[in-house]
């Protein structure tokens, strides 16, 4: 089977002379990248199809579903063929099996129960009218990716937006042993791809790129360009129909811990994968409807965040109310936590990280500049005579509600935010209860929107042991370690963690902080030597210390 027109397609293939540069950035983003290749930026794309002069590709076999609604390509020998187990004797390889099960039910799912528009019949594209699957490997070498969704002919009659048929991507066994190329000053390493493996991350992707296919039925506006919502919306869906599943938590993480350098109104693709949990948010209260209609009035030729807003008009409200409501979601996460209360993974996710400032008198006064629908957490700390017992800590997150510069895409316009903390009351000035300070928020009340909330000062304990234990290198974002009696919170304390040889594979100076009411040193970046296995941990503070062991499984 001949694939036609897919210079595009091989943007997914090993490039011998092109490489991920770590220079500059973390493997966090570069996972990212991975995550989907359906809205690389177009210079990267232009580039590569310059590199790549391919235009046919020949797969060895074909499989048709159960209900003929796909066929999928793969091969049974050289790179990109599929494992040959078959242990129904079917003759058919068991991982196509597989694909062949999870995409009709994807399908199911999406069309059937909640109504989406379906890309099939696919203009008889590849001989067929089935919607096309191409098994290829994707996870090897130094260009990897989960998957693609490719558009090919336009649907007509043209509607008031471009609408596409495409095909699908996926790789050819999402093997925990597939590895990335990565480039550094010091030289090239391998990182391994793929954090979820095999039949999960197969159906998780299955789940998100047909849904991008679903996406370009209903049609894209070429400008502005609101990758966002297609990310958005397809990483969502996988939790939608695979609710157990945490991946997208990571993509959280990274949002959490860079909250203010991905605005909610930017258009980039990079700010829909961890602003997908915003689709739990509409889910929990309006079910599908949300995005479902988003995506009929963008078929319309309505503006991206103008459809969003437009989807909740018509329930009486509208997207600013709705996004400054869900800053609350946004705080209680992880520790913070409420059983029952917000997301339903929300024990599992990393808390917001804050940018913090001290009190100190007469007043402390912080400055900031917002884009659309920025989310800025800001945290004042009020220290504590006693330092065994937490701080009084008075946290502010805050938004801008310009719907007009997200609908435009006029990122560079920005509203600015001022708090004042003080001792003395002023006319316009704000208790902060259960304390003796106030506050005074100085912005256009009209866009700027805020939730605070007041963390107040308890003790801390001396625990003896390391958690999570074992930590899961894929789940997990941070492990805990014990402090040395007497050590005080907020100084620093030196944590080494050893192999059971005694070699040593890390040591950093870290801030003594309490967690769960703990007096703990936290590690949030994992050192690269630290796999499956048993370790053993060092915590020092002047001249006492604390040891331990804890285990580590990826």
């Amino acid at each position: 089977m001949l694939i036609k027109n897919v210079n595009i397609i091989f943007i997914l293939i090993l490039i011998a002379s092109s490489r991920l540069l770590l220079v500059g950035r973390t493997i966090e983003e570069i996972r990212i990248e991975q995550k989907c290749a359906t809205y690389l930026p177009k210079i990267k794309k232009q580039k590569m199809e310059e590199m790549l002069k391919i235009t046919e590709l020949e797969m060895q076999k074909t499989y048709a579903t159960k209900r003929g609604l796909f066929l999928i390509h793969y091969d049974t020998s050289g790179q990109n063929a599929v494992e040959q187990i078959d242990k129904n004797r079917n003759n058919i390889p068991d991982y196509v099996d597989s694909v062949a099960y999870y995409l009709e039910y994807i399908h199911s799912y999406y069309v059937d129960s909640i109504g989406y528009l379906s890309p099939i019949p696919d203009n008889g594209q590849f001989g067929s009218n089935a919607y096309d699957v191409f098994l290829l490997d994707l996870g090897n070498g130094s260009d990897t990716y989960y998957g693609y969704t490719q558009p090919t002919d336009e649907v007509l009659p043209r509607k008031k937006v471009n609408r596409f048929y495409s095909y699908l991507v996926l790789d050819n066994n999402y093997s925990p042993y597939d590895s990335t190329d990565i480039f550094e000053v010091k030289g090239e390493k391998k990182i391994q791809t793929y954090i979820e493996t095999g039949i999960e991350g197969m159906k998780l992707t299955a789940a998100h790129e047909y849904h991008h296919a679903i996406q370009l039925m209903y049609g894209e506006v070429d400008y502005p360009a609101t990758a966002s919502l297609n990310e958005m919306t397809s990483t969502f869906m996988e939790w939608r129909i695979f609710p157990n599943t945490k991946d997208y938590i990571r993509f959280v993480g990274y949002l959490f811990e860079h909250l203010e350098n991905y605005p909610f109104g930017s258009g980039s693709a990079d700010v829909g994968y961890g602003f997908s949990i915003f689709g739990q948010y509409c889910y929990y209260y309006y079910g599908d409807f949300i995005f479902k209609r988003m995506w009929e009035l963008i078929s319309d030729g309505v503006l991206g965040y103008a459809g969003l807003d437009s989807a909740f008009r018509e329930k009486g409200t509208n997207l600013s109310s709705e996004f400054c409501s869900f800053l609350e979601w946004l705080y209680y996460t992880g520790n913070r936590a409420i059983e029952n209360k917000y997301f339903v993974q929300a024990k599992w996710m990393p808390e917001l990280q804050f940018r913090s400032e001290i009190y100190s008198k007469p007043s402390i006064i912080t400055n900031d500049y917002l884009k659309s629908y920025q989310v800025v957490p800001r945290q004042y700390i009020f220290l504590a005579d006693d330092k065994f017992s937490t701080n009084d800590t008075f946290n502010i997150v805050m938004t801008n509600l310009d719907l007009e510069s997200a609908i435009n895409q006029t990122l560079n316009k920005q509203k600015s935010v001022s708090v004042c903390i003080t001792e003395t009351q002023e006319p316009s000035s704000i208790l902060i209860e259960g304390t003796r300070y106030y506050y005074t928020f100085q912005a256009d009340l009209d866009y700027i929107c805020r939730k605070s909330f007041l963390i107040t000062s308890h003790p801390t304990h001396i625990i003896g042991y390391a958690y999570p234990d074992p930590l899961n290198i894929n789940k997990h974002q941070s492990i805990h370690f014990p402090v040395p009696n007497s050590t005080p919170l907020f100084e620093k304390a030196i944590l080494t963690i050893y192999s059971t040889e005694m070699e040593t594979i890390y040591q950093g100076r870290h801030e003594v902080t309490s967690d769960r009411n703990n007096r703990v040193v936290r590690l949030t970046h994992f050192p690269e030597q630290l796999g499956s296995g048993i370790y053993i941990f060092k915590v020092q503070y002047l001249d006492k210390e604390i040891n331990g062991k804890f285990a580590v499984v990826k």
